[in-house]
């Protein structure tokens, strides 16, 4: 039998975002989350595997630096003496995580080239050959599951002999397989000021553990947690997300780092593009240019054209890395994946080599470009009543827009127009660029095809936006995108990318006033992907924020993605109608609402943030949302104030997963916490870290299994209330300050998890565990049989102490 570097010819679909996001539950079982009725109940088929075993495939090989690639993560069995298959990934071996046509998760490797092998000895090999040499190896083909958590090796039927051709590493890695370089701009001195000390929080916790006894044990997870940050790396990797794992303990810092300077937004939403360079770790923070006159309709023109030329400029310097005959396969399937829920093709080289374009683009120039997009940002005045009409727009522009018009302009980036006070309609896959001066307009994208900069500004009206199967209202793909509207009850329309979205790209959707409503499908409302994207609501109406999954606020890999609301009672909802990633009944998915998010085995995630500022909200969303994290990625949901209520499915309320960071801040008020299922509420799976924190009011907290201060497989998770009249109900034997498995690294590094609640400030509190007002315990027992199973090193603590002095 012979593994060669041949792609399948009949093109096999891979598992895409929710089903690689699957992989979470394999492990999760019901003893281990008693309450929880589906979680765990059919395992499920990844693409990459846990940190024990390889995290990448280059790793898989061994393959860092050099160039030969085998696609085969191997693990030693200490109870057998074996060298078990852990992952065999897309390469020429032709797997898909658990299976290949050669052998699977759970067979054993006898001997490679005649000789036996260990897990580092095989690597080792790997490394010091190259792409078109050929090894040997015997396989012992078992009868155990390939389905599991923890690769495992059956009964041995039979030996076979597979003939494997290394690859060569780059045809089938993506830039997590790269080296960082090395960045130094306006974020890293606000890092390196918060690595000098800890705050009250890290303080009272780990004197907390010193005085239990839990100092060591605890100590040596820390360590695990900057061991797997140092070893990681990748050419994406955000100072941010590095920063969460050298100090875990400090999360709700670096959340206060990223989101006070929100507030900046309400007066000056053109700092955004400062806010991205800092997240996004550009070199340089880019210039903000002065605010053009938009008064006058043929002047306003010019001055449009004028900065949209200099923004061109900058993009075509940002892209210049990726000839142009190339960025349409990139575009369309990083498009693609994107749009995916359960499938990409892995071994489709396109999808590789546009992840690895990626790397070729400029981000301080890309940011640049945006920034120079935003002299069209500001408040300014409209044209004024008496302004003279055009009689008939010249050339091809009278077939893009209907109703008056007050001035038009063509320019190398197509045509630009100012619409008068009435009604008009506008055709944006033919218009570069729109000033209207009033009127309920309507807005459409009649194609997916749009200018490669496009900006509107709309000063007055109820308006409609109304976007193609891609892209649309403040969209961008490989370009720019400035939507400015002043005042009105306006509606926003679209499906994929769309309202505050970019990929390869910068695009910012700025509404000033009115109640709004914003409704796409995927990637949008706030949505980054090698780049960055924002939606900014500022007039503090009533609004309606609706999509079907990955949207308001994501950030993709190397992405920035920001829904930020500047007050009012408003509605955030991504519950369905996506199917649940785990196939249970009346449950979506929705990977939504302040949410990181990166390529597992391929690039590292991003940065997602949903922020609002006030007003009694309700958060309703589907599986992995609220304030959560997914391979490498930083998500936040941070509200500042209101009696809200947040109501979610598994992994929700601030959550990491295989290696992230996660963590949903509520500030003020009486807050309502509903969660189902499992992973909620502070919760860590896999060398991550989840928070949730509420600073003030009384709240009541719902969830089931692993919730509410509940850590497994070597994660950090905690849930802190900082005052009020609280109540906690929750599964037992996994919640308030209770951990439970850890089998994925304990075999390699004797850890286990750390799981706090803390509820600080006095009051009267209720917990469904019994647990005590007034009193610290260390939640769970050892297991003398399993001891990676043992629930040790949790912290429940319930103090009259005011710990309130964390900074806000």
């Amino acid at each position: 039998m012979t593994a060669t570097n041949t792609r399948r010819a009949d093109g096999e679909r891979r598992r895409g975002p929710a089903a690689v996001l699957r992989l979470a539950a394999a492990a999760l079982t019901a003893a281990a989350v008693a309450g929880c009725a589906h979680l765990g109940e059919r395992p499920p088929v990844p693409t990459a595997g846990p940190a024990s075993e390889p995290e990448t495939a280059a790793q898989a090989a061994g393959q860092v630096v050099g160039q030969a690639y085998a696609g085969l993560s191997l693990r030693d069995d200490a109870a057998s003496g074996r060298t078990v298959v852990g992952w065999v990934y897309p390469g020429p071996l032709r797997g898909d995580g658990f299976h290949s046509p050669h052998l699977k998760r759970g067979d054993v490797l006898v001997a490679v080239n005649g000789h036996p092998l260990r897990a580092e000895e095989f690597k080792t090999l790997v490394r010091q050959s190259a792409p078109g040499d050929k090894l040997l190896l015997t396989v012992g083909r078992t009868d155990g599951p390939a389905d599991t958590a923890v690769p495992t090796a059956g009964q041995t039927l039979r030996e076979e002999t597979v003939e494997l051709i290394l690859a060569n590493r780059t045809e089938w890695t993506g830039p997590l397989d790269e080296p960082t370089p090395a960045r130094n701009g306006p974020g890293f001195a606000d890092l390196a000021k918060l690595a000098e000390k800890p705050g009250p929080l890290e303080d009272y916790l780990l004197a907390a553990n010193r005085a239990k006894g839990q100092e060591e044990p605890v100590g040596k997870l820390l360590a695990l947690f900057e061991e797997t940050r140092r070893d990681k790396g990748g050419f994406h990797a955000l100072s941010r997300v590095e920063f969460a794992f050298q100090h875990p303990c400090r999360l709700s810092e670096v959340c206060r780092l990223t989101t006070d300077p929100l507030a900046r937004l309400a007066s000056e939403p053109e700092a955004f593009c400062l806010l991205a360079a800092a997240n996004l770790d550009a070199s340089t923070a880019p210039a903000l240019p002065a605010k053009a006159d938009l008064s006058q309709p043929a002047p306003a023109l010019a001055a449009m054209a004028v900065h949209m030329t200099a923004a061109r400029q900058s993009l075509e310097k940002a892209l210049g890395g990726i000839a142009p005959g190339e960025r349409r396969t990139v575009a369309e399937s990083l498009s693609r994946y994107m749009d995916s829920l359960e499938t990409y093709d892995a071994e489709n080289p396109d999808f590789i080599r546009s992840l690895r374009a990626s790397m070729r683009v400029d981000f301080d120039a890309l940011l640049a470009g945006a920034a120079k997009l935003t002299a069209l940002a500001g408040r300014g005045a409209m044209a004024p009543a008496d302004a003279p009409l055009l009689p008939r727009p010249p050339g091809e522009v009278w077939k893009a827009v209907e109703g008056d018009v007050l001035a038009v302009l063509e320019t190398p980036g197509g045509w630009l127009v100012y619409g008068g006070s009435g009604a008009n309609r506008y055709d944006m896959s033919q218009l570069a660029g729109v000033i209207d001066a009033g009127g309920d307009d309507r807005y459409t994208w009649t194609s997916e095809a749009q200018p490669e900069v496009q900006v509107i500004v709309d000063f007055a009206g109820d308006d409609r936006y109304e976007g193609a199967e891609a892209g649309g209202p403040g969209a961008a793909c490989m370009g720019l995108s400035l939507l400015n509207d002043r005042a009105g009850n306006d509606r926003y329309e679209g499906k994929l990318r769309a309202c505050g979205s970019a990929l390869l790209g910068a695009a910012l959707l700025l509404d000033a006033d009115g109640a709004d409503e914003y409704r796409a499908e995927k990637w949008s409302l706030g949505a980054g992907f090698y780049g960055a994207g924002a939606l900014l609501d500022l007039g503090g109406g009533n609004d309606v924020y609706w999509a079907a999954d990955s949207s308001e606020g994501i950030g993709g890999p190397r992405g920035f993605g920001l829904l930020f609301d500047a007050g009012g009672q408003d509605l955030y909802r991504a519950n369905g109608p996506t199917p649940s990633a785990y196939g249970t009944p009346g449950v979506y998915y929705g990977l939504s609402q302040g949410v990181g998010f990166g390529v597992r085995g391929y690039d590292t995630g991003g940065i997602g943030i949903l922020a609002d500022r006030g007003g009694n909200d309700r958060y309703e969303a589907g599986e992995f949302s609220q304030g959560g994290a997914y391979f490498w990625g930083l998500g936040i949901l941070d509200d500042r104030g209101g009696n809200d209520v947040y109501y979610g499915n598994r992994y929700a309320q601030g959550f990491g997963c295989h290696q992230a960071a996660g963590a949903l801040i509520d500030h003020h008020g009486d807050d309502t916490y509903w969660a189902m299922c499992a992973a909620d509420q502070g919760s860590a799976w896999d060398i991550a870290v989840g928070l949730l924190l509420d600073r003030q009011g009384n709240d009541s907290y719902q969830a089931e299994g692993l919730a509410q201060g509940s850590a497994a497989m070597q994660g950090i998770a905690w849930l802190i209330d900082l005052a009020g009249n609280d109540r906690y109900v929750a599964g037992a034997n996994s919640s308030h300050g209770q951990s439970i498995g850890n089998s994925y690294h304990y075999d390699r590094t004797g850890c286990l998890s750390w799981s706090v609640l803390l509820d600080a400030g006095g009051g009267t509190d209720f917990y469904s565990s019994g647990r005590p007002n007034g009193q610290t315990l260390t939640p769970g027992s050892p297991n003398e049989k399993k001891p990676e199973d043992s629930g040790l090193h949790g912290l429940f603590s319930d103090t009259d102490e005011a710990l309130d002095s964390v900074p806000r």
